[in-house]
């Protein structure tokens, strides 16, 4: 339960999640069928997702004896875990008949890896076995075409059709787009780290230390963690010196205190780290 109400919730209107028990009272009839007490709908709501997750609905799955061992493993019974039939695509591509004929690319990982797009955002219509069963009973969704834009436009309602449409299929993004190559530990953090939203990134992350290290302190920051470890003449130097203004998102400069002869990345401050 730990990923919120929407892992059960995937066909909820909009508005808001009411408490379950305001719908189905705990005294309930037990056969008014239209509206089960509190214990039928948790019921019936686990038992639809464990038929089509694990394809076993027996009851010490879930109730067991004190001192029992569960029969599923406990990595298995959480909805998140690698299960039978779920595979993460690196990248989905469909060839559309849009502009005579165009291409569209879905970077799916860095959707959820780095953009932080949790799965519900976009398969909040589908049930479990889309993703969740055996291959040979993995269910097949087709979605109408104003319905499969709508799941893009949550988060894209401002691009043109001509930025995903393309002739052949897209390059995956790269920060380097940006001016601002990433590198090291920077390339291993989630967007959202640096620019807040997990799934709009109007604003540009500040290429001040500060901006995202706070309280940030020259005197103890490890210069290692950027993959260049400094020698033992240049961990005394101040940032400044090299960074001029401050500017991490350009190659430093040397003119501080070497000749023309000498400048980056010919010539290291220090050792580069794999």
């Amino acid at each position: 339960m730990d990923r919120g109400c929407q892992d059960c919730h995937h066909f909820q209107e909009v508005g808001g999640i009411t408490a379950c028990k305001n719908c189905h009272p705990p005294d309930a009839a037990d056969e008014n069928l239209e509206q089960p007490s509190l214990k039928g709908a948790y019921h019936r709501q686990c038992l639809g997702c464990h038929q089509d997750w694990s394809h076993d609905t027996a009851c010490d799955i879930c109730h067991l004896k004190k001192g029992q061992e569960p029969t599923m493993p406990m990595a298995s019974r959480s909805p998140g875990s690698k299960i039978a039939g779920l595979t993460e695509p690196v990248k989905k591509v469909w060839n559309s008949t849009y502009g005579g004929g165009t291409v569209v690319t879905l970077f799916h990982k860095n959707h959820t890896e780095k953009y932080g797009v949790s799965c519900a955002s976009c398969h909040h219509t589908e049930g479990c076995a889309v993703c969740h069963a055996k291959q040979e009973k993995t269910a097949k969704i087709s979605h109408s075409e104003e319905a499969l834009h709508a799941i893009c436009n949550t988060c894209h309602a401002e691009m043109s059709c001509d930025q995903c449409h393309l002739k052949q299929e897209a390059t995956a993004f790269s920060h380097s787009r940006t001016g601002w190559p990433l590198k090291s530990y920077h390339e291993r953090l989630a967007c959202r780290r640096c620019h807040g939203s997990p799934t709009h990134f109007d604003k540009p992350a500040s290429s001040d230390c500060a901006g995202c290290h706070k309280p940030w302190d020259e005197k103890t920051f490890k210069h290692e963690r950027t993959g260049l470890a400094l020698s033992e003449t240049h961990s005394d130097t101040e940032c400044a010196e090299c960074h001029i203004n401050g500017i991490y998102s350009v190659a430093p400069t040397c003119n501080s205190c070497h000749d023309e002869d000498t400048a980056f990345p010919a010539s290291l401050p220090g050792k580069r780290l794999k």
